[in-house]
C-alpha cells in the first residue's frame, strides 16, 4: 500500500502545479485576450494536468474557457533562468505564449511574435525538437497534438488489430439453423476435415524462400559469370551492341525480375497438383460451416481498417470474385452499413455455393446479382472488389496476374482493391508477385498501398528467405453441439492471412514529404511503420519488429525509462498488426537475427533427448539412431505444414 508520507507528498507536487499554472495564466491574460477572435471574456482558467520539461524550461498545457460552452487549449512556456531573460511586465517576469486558442490550432499574434525570446523558441521548435543528440528527445508538434481527443484519435488509428471478432447475430443463427436442418452433423465434419486437408496441400506444404524484386537490380559480380556473358563482352559482339542495344540495356533488369518472378511461381505451382474444386451440396454446407466465420472474421478487419483510415471513402457498390458464401459482402455490409452500399455483384461458378451465398445475404436490402463469370462492363465502375481465397485455385501465375489487371480496370478513380490469402508462404508469394505487378506496371501516383505496407518500395520479408508477411485474427467458433470444428475446450480459434489493400489515385506519401506535413491524423497513419510480429513484452521495456519506409524490417526498443514520448504504455497493448505512431528508437537493423549453428546443434541435442523420453523407458535404454531421429524430423514439418 502507498504511504500516508507518498500520498501527501504526491498531492503538495500536484497543488504547488497547479498554482503554478494559474499563476502563469493570470500574467498572460492580456496577450491571450488579445488574440482571442471571439472577443469573448475569459472567464477561466483550467489547467490539464500535463507539463512536458525541457532543456530550457517548462511547457504548461492549459484549457481555457471563452465562452459558456466553449474551450481552446493553450501552450505556456516558462523558460529557466539561466536561458536568458524574457520581457518583465510590471517588475514580473511574463512567460512566453506559444499558441494562440482558435480551436487548439496555434495562431501567432502580435504581442507573442514580438518578444525575441518567442522568435528564439520558435527557431528551435521549427523542428519539433531541442535536441540533447537524442532521437527520443522531441516535443508534440502543435497543442491539438496534446489534446486528449486528439491522442485517442491517433491511438484508435494506430491500433488496427481486433483480437477477436464475433459473427454477426443474424449470420450465426442462419448459419446454426442451416447445420440443425441439413443433419448428418458427423457426415458433414468428415467432409470438411477432408476439403480442408485438399486445401492445406495445396498452401501450407511450401517453404519460405527469396523472392525477386524489381527494386533489386542484376549484380554486377555475376555478369561475367556465365560463358555466354563472357563471349557477349569479346569483341565480335561490339557491332551488335551498337545495332541493338536494347539487348544490353540494364534496364532490362524488371524484365529480368518478371522473368524470375514467373518462374518461381510455375516452379512452386508444379511441385503441387493442381486442381478444380466441384462443391456437392454436402461441400457447400461443410464449407460453410467450417470457413465462414473465418473468412467473415478476417474480411470484417480488413475492411474495418480501411474504413478507419480511409475517411473519404464510401463505396456504393461492390463486386466480389470468388464469393461462396459471400463472407466479404457480409462484412462489407457491416462496416458501411446496408443504406451506403446498394448495388452487389458476386461472381461464383458454382450452384450450390451460389445457392449458400444467396441463403446467407437474403435478408439484406441491397440489390445483389449473382452471375457465374465476369463479363465486360465498360461503363459500370466499382467502389470496391474484393479476391478473398481465390488465387489458389487459379491455374498458373500469367491467369492470377490477367484476374487482377482486369480487375482493376473495374474500380473507379478512388476505389479500393482488397486481396485476401492464407497466411502461408504460398499465400504471402501471391500477394508479393501482385504488389510487384503494381509496382513495375503501373505509374506511381496511379496506385498506393493503404495496408499492411507503409511504403510502395522492396518488400524487406521477401528477400530474408525465411519470413514472410502475415497476421492472425481470433474468431468465436460455432457451438460445438451444432459443429465440432476440434477441441471442445477451445471456443476461439486463430486464423492466419496475408492480405493487400491497393487504392487507385494519388496517396498521403506521394503528396506529402513526412508525417508532419499531413494535415489530419487519418493520412499521418501512412507514414507510420507496422508490427509484423506479436511484440516481446519483457520486464521493463518493449521490442517490436516492425517494417518501415522505405523497406527496412527493423526491431524497436521501447523502455520504461524513457520519456513518454517513447510510446511504452502503448507498447504494452500494441497487437501484431498493430501501427507504430511514436518515434523510433532502432535496436537492431535486422530484426529477426536467426539462430547460429551453434545453438541449433545444443537444440537439436535436447530434441532428441526429449524424442528418446517421449519413446519410452524401453526404446530408451536401446537408444536412438541417427537415421531415425532424422526421419522424424522430415516428418514433423510435412505434418504440420511449418
Amino acid at each position: 500500500m502507498t504511504s500516508m508520507r507518498t500520498m501527501c507528498g504526491g498531492l503538495g507536487e500536484a497543488m504547488a502545479a497547479d498554482d503554478t499554472v494559474r499563476s502563469l495564466c493570470n500574467k498572460v491574460r492580456p496577450a491571450i485576450e488579445q488574440s482571442n477572435k471571439s472577443n469573448a471574456a475569459l472567464s477561466e482558467f483550467e489547467p490539464i494536468s500535463y507539463r512536458s520539461q525541457v532543456v530550457a524550461g517548462t511547457n504548461y498545457f492549459v484549457k481555457i474557457k471563452v465562452g459558456p460552452d466553449a474551450y481552446a487549449h493553450a501552450r505556456i512556456f516558462q523558460p529557466l533562468p539561466c536561458y536568458g531573460s524574457t520581457p518583465e511586465l510590471g517588475g514580473v517576469q511574463l512567460p512566453c505564449l506559444l499558441g494562440g486558442i482558435d480551436g487548439g490550432v496555434e495562431a501567432e499574434d502580435e504581442s507573442a511574435s514580438s518578444n525575441p525570446y518567442v522568435q528564439w523558441f520558435q527557431l528551435h521548435m521549427n523542428n519539433e525538437a531541442i535536441t540533447r543528440g537524442f532521437k527520443f528527445d522531441r516535443h508534440f508538434g502543435s497543442p491539438s497534438e496534446l489534446d486528449p481527443l486528439y491522442v485517442v484519435e491517433l491511438d484508435n488509428l494506430a491500433m488496427c488489430t481486433q483480437k477477436t471478432n464475433f459473427l454477426n447475430p443474424l449470420l450465426r443463427a442462419k448459419i446454426i439453423r442451416l447445420l440443425r436442418d441439413f443433419g448428418n452433423k458427423k457426415d458433414v465434419e468428415r467432409y470438411a476435415r477432408y476439403v480442408m486437408q485438399r486445401q492445406r496441400s495445396r498452401s501450407s506444404t511450401e517453404l519460405p524462400r527469396v523472392l525477386s524484386s524489381a527494386f533489386l537490380p542484376e549484380k554486377e559480380e555475376d555478369k561475367d559469370k556465365t560463358r555466354l556473358d563472357r563471349i557477349t563482352k569479346g569483341q565480335h559482339f561490339q557491332e551488335l551492341k551498337h545495332t541493338m542495344p536494347e539487348l544490353f540495356d540494364p534496364e532490362r533488369s524488371q524484365e529480368i525480375s518478371e522473368l524470375q518472378r514467373l518462374s518461381i511461381a510455375h516452379a512452386e505451382d508444379s511441385r503441387h497438383r493442381l486442381y478444380q474444386q466441384f462443391y456437392s451440396p454436402e461441400a457447400a454446407v461443410a464449407y460453410l460451416a467450417h470457413r465462414f466465420s473465418p473468412a467473415y472474421a478476417v474480411n470484417f478487419r480488413v475492411l474495418h481498417e480501411v474504413m478507419k483510415r480511409c475517411p473519404d471513402f464510401k463505396p456504393t457498390s461492390i463486386l466480389d470474385y470468388g464469393s461462396g458464401p459471400a463472407p466479404s459482402v457480409c462484412a462489407a455490409m457491416d462496416v458501411w452499413g446496408q443504406r451506403l452500399i446498394k448495388q452487389v455483384t458476386c461472381i461464383e461458378p458454382s450452384v450450390h455455393m451460389k445457392q449458400m451465398g444467396k441463403y446467407m445475404l437474403s435478408d439484406f436490402s441491397a440489390h445483389v446479382e449473382w452471375s457465374s463469370q465476369l463479363y465486360d462492363s465498360k461503363n459500370q465502375r466499382q467502389g470496391i472488389i474484393t479476391i478473398s481465397y481465390v488465387l489458389m485455385h487459379l491455374k498458373g501465375q500469367e491467369a492470377r496476374d490477367l484476374l487482377v489487371r482486369n480487375l482493376w480496370n473495374r474500380l473507379e478513380d478512388g476505389g479500393v482493391l482488397v486481396v485476401i490469402e492464407a497466411g502461408t508462404p504460398t499465400g504471402f508469394r501471391f500477394i508479393h508477385h501482385i504488389r510487384e505487378l503494381f509496382i513495375m506496371q503501373l505509374p506511381p501516383k496511379a496506385f498506393h498501398f493503404v495496408a499492411p505496407c507503409p511504403h510502395e518500395s522492396m518488400c524487406p520479408l521477401a528477400t530474408t528467405g525465411r519470413d514472410w508477411c502475415h497476421f492472425h485474427q481470433g474468431v468465436k467458433r460455432l457451438p460445438h453441439y451444432v459443429y465440432n470444428k476440434g477441441s471442445q475446450a477451445r471456443h476461439v480459434e486463430w486464423d492466419k492471412f496475408s492480405f493487400l489493400v491497393v487504392r487507385k489515385g494519388v496517396g498521403p506519401r506521394q503528396k506529402y514529404d513526412k508525417e508532419e506535413d499531413a494535415p489530419t491524423a487519418a493520412e499521418k497513419s501512412y507514414f507510420w511503420p507496422r508490427l509484423l510480429m506479436p511484440p516481446i513484452k519483457a520486464g521493463g521495456h518493449t521490442l517490436v519488429d516492425a517494417c518501415s519506409a522505405p523497406n527496412n524490417f527493423e526491431r524497436l526498443s521501447v523502455s520504461k525509462a524513457k520519456p513518454h514520448t517513447m510510446g511504452y504504455r502503448f507498447s504494452r497493448k500494441v497487437m501484431w498488426g498493430d501501427l507504430w505512431r511514436f518515434p523510433k528508437r532502432v535496436n537492431r537493423r535486422n530484426a529477426r537475427e536467426y539462430v547460429p549453428e551453434e545453438t541449433k546443434r545444443h537444440l537439436e541435442r535436447l530434441a532428441k533427448k526429449a524424442y528418446e523420453n517421449i519413446r519410452g523407458k524401453k526404446d530408451h535404454e536401446k537408444g536412438t539412431t541417427k537415421e531415425e531421429f532424422k526421419d522424424e524430423k522430415q516428418e514433423e514439418p510435412l505434418h504440420y505444414g511449418k
